[in-house]
């Protein structure tokens, strides 16, 4: 309210104008973050689009804006999916490094910000050097920021991201073990107390679990669930990480189930996927994810114990998932599959006297998780 206030006071053509709009446009951002209303970043995106355009090139403001103005439109794109706006939110990006001068303090979170939104957009549309460049501006970041520098371990945790994107791309093992390498530095560089310890844990746990699918070894999976579980531990309710970080608990603990399958496992899996469900507002994005996740636990549960509700339950929470997608955005698909895969185990559970070859075989689970880690929220940094 005081920011708009302060808009609308100072004269078109002040040259405190941008100033006053960009702070008005960080704090519409801020609020989207937390409550997931649309309008919000709608305004964040126009407010920033003025201070940029109300700044010349020659202003040392101007990378700023134009910083600003990208994190917003890509903010828009994980909401509504339009390419437009992380073409565009790249083109802003990499014009604000390119204004930023060598030796500038910001010169280093503006390049891991551009390999960012290149990140995204590989993850859309899968293009080679988009993950590329990524990784080379991260790992310029890193290497211009000293080890005592506070931004240091976000951009450790950041070029670890885009390392373990390309493993599981293309399966290079080295970039699977430098990302885990990126990330426990990240973790081991951040204090505690720090409000992005839980979330840089819990990244790290996410790349332990995905070594574990890979490798095998018990140990990383055993250490993914104590570093998600300090994450929850170090997470008060009502921040708006919680919900990932409890969906992401939950990941691996199903996971943990199925090696050897521990029951008290799959029970805290379900218990932490209704949390993360009961936690997140009608409306944000990453809901679909939270149901779906809580639907595939109820369908291991239905695999090892046979209870009819599990598998009905299963069913209910991929429907709902589906339905909270709108068609256009890329994980409807996956949604789409995991409730045919529920709907294809109940089948025969409605059948209970026709001869099935699969009552010999043990239960196939949720094919999209056992052929692959399962899908993790994205936790700001």
């Amino acid at each position: 309210m005081n920011h708009q206030k302060a808009v609308d006071l100072i004269p078109d053509g002040h040259p405190d104008k941008p100033r006053y709009l960009s702070n008005l446009a960080t704090s519409l951002e801020a609020r989207f973050d937390w409550l997931g209303s649309l309008e919000d970043i709608e305004k964040a995106i126009l407010g920033n689009q003025m201070a940029v355009n109300l700044t010349s090139d020659r202003h040392p403001d101007k990378p700023r804006c134009l910083s600003n103005l990208g994190s917003a439109l890509e903010k828009r794109f994980h909401r509504l999916g339009s390419l437009a706006d992380i073409d565009t939110a790249i083109l802003n990006k990499q014009k604000a490094v390119h204004l930023t001068p060598d030796g500038h303090p910001s010169k280093p979170s503006r390049l891991s910000n551009l390999g960012n939104a290149l990140q995204t957009r590989f993850d859309r549309l899968g293009g080679l050097s988009d993950i590329e460049n990524a990784i080379l501006n991260k790992q310029k970041a890193v290497y211009l920021t000293s080890d005592g520098h506070p931004a240091k371990p976000a951009l450790l945790s950041n070029l670890g991201g885009s390392l373990q994107t390309r493993f599981e791309r293309f399966g290079s093992l080295a970039d699977l073990e430098d990302a885990i390498l990126s990330k426990q530095k990240a973790v081991d560089l951040t204090p505690n107390g720090h409000p992005s310890k839980p979330a840089r844990l819990s990244n790290l746990g996410s790349a332990l679990e995905i070594r574990f699918y890979r490798l095998g070894s018990l140990g990383d999976i055993e250490t993914s669930i104590l570093n998600k579980q300090k994450a929850v531990d170090l997470t008060p309710d009502g921040h708006p990480a919680k919900p990932a970080l409890l969906s992401n608990l939950g990941n691996s603990l199903q996971t943990r189930f199925n090696q050897p399958g521990s029951l008290i496992n799959l029970e805290s899996a379900i218990s932490s996927a209704q949390k993360a469900i009961d936690v997140t507002p009608d409306g944000h994005p990453d809901k679909p994810l939270y149901v779906s996740n809580l639907g595939n636990a109820f369908q291991r549960r239905f695999s090892r114990l046979e209870n009819v509700a599990d598998i009905e339950k299963a069913i209910l929470n991929n429907e709902k998932a589906v339905h909270l997608t709108p068609d256009g955005h890329p994980d409807k698909p996956r949604y789409l599959s995991n409730l045919g895969n529920a709907q294809e185990t109940f089948f025969p559970v409605r059948k209970p006297y026709r001869y099935r070859q699969r009552d010999l075989e043990p239960p196939k689970g949720n094919r999209s998780h056992t052929r692959r880690p399962p899908e993790h929220a994205a936790i700001p940094l």
